[in-house]
């Protein structure tokens, strides 16, 4: 996915950083943005937390102000309306957006979505990492919102071993 621009939402980036794998989107994707108000959520969600922090330090130089959409912003949070912003004013390839709502409305406006899950399947295909299972499994210790039984699917599509004990 080389000569690609990529432009990250809060969810996304919280869930690489919680599994210390945001360095795949650079390897993957030739240029990464945020969008202003996305640093400033991710700035509120690091507050106490200085290794979150530290992960954050390589997004300093990636941000860029971007315009919301006054018909959006009922419908989608700060952060998800100027992401979508930001990808039609860069003519972006595509938006990592993990939010459901969030991401039926931006393709429904014609954003090119994708999510966490299909950016580490690309990093096991492309040999950046060597399994899924382990990452999958730091998903659920660290509460992130990904169900088991899609977390399965995706290790089975991927010839890997489900995830069958943990609760």
């Amino acid at each position: 996915m080389k000569n690609t621009i990529v432009i990250a939402d809060t969810g996304a980036i919280i869930s690489l950083i919680v599994i210390d794998k945001l360095w795949i989107v650079e390897k993957i994707f030739t240029e990464v943005y945020i969008a202003n108000e996305v640093w400033i959520e991710l700035q509120k969600y690091s507050k106490g937390n200085e290794e979150f922090r530290q992960s954050l330090s390589y997004l300093n130089n990636k941000v860029k102000n971007s315009k919301r959409d006054e018909n959006l912003e009922s419908l989608l949070d700060d952060g998800e309306n100027e992401s979508i912003g930001l990808y039609k004013e860069l003519n972006a390839d595509y938006i990592i957006i993990e939010d459901k709502k969030a991401r039926t409305i931006a393709t429904g406006l014609g954003v090119n979505c994708i999510g966490v899950l299909t950016i580490l399947e690309k990093a096991k295909e492309l040999k950046l990492i060597d399994s899924l299972r382990g990452i999958f499994i730091l998903f659920l210790k660290n509460k992130r919102y990904y169900s088991k039984d899609l977390l399965n699917y995706v290790l089975e599509r991927n010839g890997e071993e489900r995830i069958s004990d943990y609760k």
